[in-house]
C-alpha cells in the first residue's frame, strides 16, 4: 500500500489539508461509512512520511479489524473509497479557494430558482469582487465573460424588449478572452518548436495578428503583450518587438500572476539568448538587465528559495561582462537565498568560476574540490572546468586521465539527456585532439568547431584552437 495512489496523494497534503481531510471524511454529506473514517483515523497517525514499514497493507487490515483474516477485497474496497474522498476534498479546496467561480454557480444556481433577490445581491457583489481583482491576463476576460453571460441570460428571463447592453459585453469580453489565450497559447508553442523541435502547428497566427492591428480596441494588457511577443516569435531578427514587449512588460507587470509573469520574463531572457548564440553579443548586456528585473520582481524565486539554476545563469551573465565585483557581492549575498542542500556546492562552483574568469586557476581549482557531486550537473561542470583550467595550465598528464575518466562517465550515464551526453562528449572529443596539438589534426578539429552538432563551450575551444601551438 506504501505505493498506492492514495498514500502518494496523502503525502502531498500539508497539515491543514490532512486536519480539514479528517473533518471531510467525518462529515456524513460526504461520506457515512465510518470503516473510511477509521481506515483514515489510521493512516494520518502514520503522517507525514507514512514509512514504507507501517503501511504494509496486513498491518493496516489488523488495525482495522483486529483478530480477523486478512481480507484483500476488503481492504482494496476501503482504499478505493477513500482514494476517492481524497480526490473529491482537492477538487473541493480548488473550487472553494476561487471566490469568483464559487459565486458565479451560486449565481448559475439562484437563476435557475428564480430567486431575483438573492441574484441581484450575489451579482453586486461579484461585480464589484471582479473589479478588485489584481490580475488583468486572459484568465480576468474569461471571468468577465462568464459574468456578463449569465448576467444576459438573467435578463432574458425577464422577457423586457428593450436594449441591453449585456450581451454586447458577453460578446466583447468573449473576443478578448479568445484573443488573449490564443495568443498565449500561440506564443507557447513558437517558443517550444524552437527549445525542443516539437512539431506544434501554430493555427491562425498570422490570421490573428492581423485582427489585432486592425481592431486596436483590443489592446488590452494580455493581448498587447502576446501579440508584441508572437511578432517577436515570428520574426526574431527584429528587435524592435523585443523592446516592446520589455517596455509593456514593465508597464502591465502588476496585471499578471507571478507564475505568468515569470513567463513573460523567461520570454525576454530566452530572446536575448538566442540572440547572443546567433552572434549578436551587443544582446548579452540586455540579458543581463533581463535577469536582474527577474530577479527584482521575485520571478527567479522557486518555493521561497533562489532557483539554483537562476543564480549560476546570472553569476555566468556577470562574469562573460567582466563585472568581477558585482558577480562576487552577488554569489556571497545571494547564497544564502538558495534552499539549503544547494548552498555549498553553488557557493564553491561560482566562486570557481569566478577565479577561473579571472585567471586564477589555482584557487578556482581549490573551490571545484570542494564541490560535491550529489548534483549531475555540477558533477559535469566541474569536471568541464577542470579539463580547461588543466589545458589552460599545460597539465597534459591531469588532463588526458581526467579526459579518460570523463568520458567513460558520460558514456555510462543515464541522468543527462541524449542531446546533453553527445554535447559534453563532443568537448571531450575536441579537446582531446587539441591537447595533441599536431598539425594533422587541425582540419578535423575546424569541422568540429563549425559542425552544427551538439558541442559544449565551443566559444572557447575555438579560442583555445585559434591560439593553439601545433608541430
Amino acid at each position: 500500500m506504501e505505493d498506492s495512489k492514495l498514500i502518494e496523494l496523502l503525502k502531498s497534503y500539508s497539515t491543514k489539508e490532512l486536519r480539514e481531510f479528517n473533518e471531510f471524511v467525518q462529515s456524513p454529506f460526504f461520506n457515512k461509512n465510518t470503516e473510511l473514517t477509521r481506515l483514515y483515523e489510521h493512516l494520518r497517525t502514520l503522517a507525514p512520511t507514512f514509512a514504507s514499514v507501517k503501511i504494509q497493507r496486513e498491518a493496516i487490515f489488523t488495525a482495522l479489524y483486529p483478530g480477523k483474516p486478512y481480507d484483500e477485497k476488503q481492504l482494496n474496497y476501503l482504499n478505493n473509497f477513500l482514494l476517492k474522498l481524497a480526490e473529491q476534498f482537492i477538487a473541493y479546496c480548488r473550487f472553494r479557494d476561487n471566490e469568483l467561480i464559487e459565486r458565479y454557480h451560486l449565481l448559475e444556481a439562484y437563476n435557475q430558482r428564480n430567486l431575483d433577490k438573492h441574484y441581484q445581491f450575489i451579482y453586486n457583489q461579484t461585480n464589484k469582487l471582479l473589479d478588485e481583482w489584481p490580475n488583468r491576463n486572459h484568465e480576468f476576460y474569461q471571468l468577465q465573460y462568464l459574468l456578463a453571460d449569465i448576467s444576459n441570460r438573467h435578463f432574458l428571463k425577464q422577457q423586457i424588449r428593450r436594449y441591453d447592453d449585456r450581451l454586447q459585453l458577453a460578446g466583447d469580453y468573449l473576443d478578448q478572452y479568445y484573443l488573449a489565450a490564443k495568443l498565449k497559447y500561440s506564443c507557447e508553442m513558437l517558443d517550444r518548436k524552437m527549445s525542443i523541435a516539437a512539431e506544434y502547428e501554430v493555427r491562425f497566427a498570422n490570421v490573428i495578428a492581423k485582427l489585432v492591428d486592425d481592431n486596436p480596441q483590443l489592446d488590452t494588457p494580455p493581448i498587447a503583450i502576446y501579440h508584441t511577443l508572437l511578432n517577436m516569435l515570428l520574426d526574431m531578427g527584429n528587435a524592435a518587438y523585443f523592446k516592446k514587449l520589455v517596455a509593456l512588460t514593465e508597464q502591465y507587470k502588476h496585471h499578471f500572476p507571478m507564475e505568468e509573469l515569470k513567463d513573460l520574463y523567461s520570454y525576454a531572457i530566452n530572446y536575448c539568448i538566442r540572440r547572443v548564440n546567433q552572434g549578436a553579443p551587443e544582446f548579452l548586456e540586455e540579458l543581463f538587465s533581463q535577469y536582474l528585473k527577474s530577479l527584482d520582481a521575485g520571478t527567479l524565486m522557486e518555493g521561497g528559495f533562489l532557483s539554483p539554476w537562476a543564480y549560476k545563469n546570472l553569476i555566468g551573465v556577470g562574469l562573460r561582462l567582466k563585472k568581477f565585483d558585482w558577480t562576487e557581492a552577488f554569489i556571497k549575498e545571494y547564497n544564502d537565498k538558495l534552499a539549503a542542500e544547494f548552498r555549498a556546492n553553488a557557493l564553491h562552483y561560482n566562486l570557481a568560476e569566478l577565479y577561473y574568469y579571472q585567471k586564477d586557476h589555482a584557487t578556482a581549482l581549490e573551490h571545484l574540490n570542494k564541490v560535491a557531486f550529489s548534483d549531475i550537473y555540477y558533477n559535469l561542470d566541474t569536471k568541464k572546468m577542470m579539463l580547461k583550467i588543466y589545458y589552460e595550465l599545460d597539465e597534459i598528464e591531469a588532463l588526458l586521465s581526467l579526459l579518460t575518466s570523463f568520458k567513460m562517465f558520460l558514456r555510462r550515464t543515464k541522468l543527462i539527456s541524449a542531446s546533453n551526453k553527445v554535447a559534453y562528449l563532443n568537448f571531450v572529443q575536441a579537446l582531446t585532439l587539441l591537447s595533441r596539438k599536431e598539425r594533422r589534426l587541425q582540419s578535423a578539429i575546424e569541422r568540429m568547431l563549425n559542425d552544427p552538432e551538439p558541442l559544449g563551450d565551443r566559444a572557447w575551444l575555438k579560442l583555445m584552437f585559434k591560439s593553439a601551438k601545433v608541430y
